[in-house]
């Protein structure tokens, strides 16, 4: 008897290119980069629940509703939070009381999130108002183009994790070049 080898390889040809397409069609035709093109629609009134209940006091925004819209964060917009690392360390690497031409004291920290040469590590950049005589309000803001951009300050460590092109950064490596290239932000 002789083999189908042809036969089978046409099959086999077959199979994996209409799964192949049955996957590419599967994903979505486009996605929308220019919000001028964002249909109108109407934010839901924070202060209403989800069953339509109205919040009129601090007890049924604490009990319900404010749990109703960390939820709705995480199941639409950003997932569920890991849970606290086991292995998690602070290490202040530089400090500074007398930054922003001494209105501020600034402190770099990493943060280490696991151990070993596989920790992630997170720079936070911060700077607290020097006159404060107690806790003040904070921002926390995202940065992915390195915390030297924030401010020309030639003390702001340069990260050596993969960056964005772009500001004075190529190669995905950021430089001195990019220093406060973001500072009007």
């Amino acid at each position: 008897m002789k083999p189908c080898y042809p036969l089978s390889f046409s099959c086999l040809l077959a199979l994996l290119v209409f799964t192949g397409l049955s996957e590419v069609t599967a994903q979505p035709k486009g996605y929308l980069y220019d919000e001028s093109k964002v249909a109108p629609y109407e934010l839901p009134d924070l202060l209403t629940c989800l069953d339509g209940t109205k919040v009129s006091d601090a007890e049924t925004w604490t009990g319900k509703r404010r749990p109703e819209v960390l939820r709705l964060f995480e199941d639409e917009v950003y997932g569920r939070s890991p849970a606290k690392p086991k292995a998690l360390r602070f290490e202040v690497v530089e400090e500074s009381p007398d930054s922003l031409d001494g209105k501020a004291h600034r402190r770099q920290v990493v943060i280490r999130l696991g151990k070993g040469k596989k920790a992630l590590s997170v720079n936070l950049l911060v700077y607290l108002p020097k006159k404060a005589k107690a806790p003040v309000p904070g921002f926390l803001t995202i940065n992915f183009m390195g915390n030297h951009t924030v401010n020309p300050d030639p003390a702001i460590r340069i990260p050596t994790s993969w960056v964005r092109n772009g500001n004075g950064i190529k190669d995905n490596k950021a430089t001195a070049a990019s220093r406060g290239s973001r500072s009007s932000r």
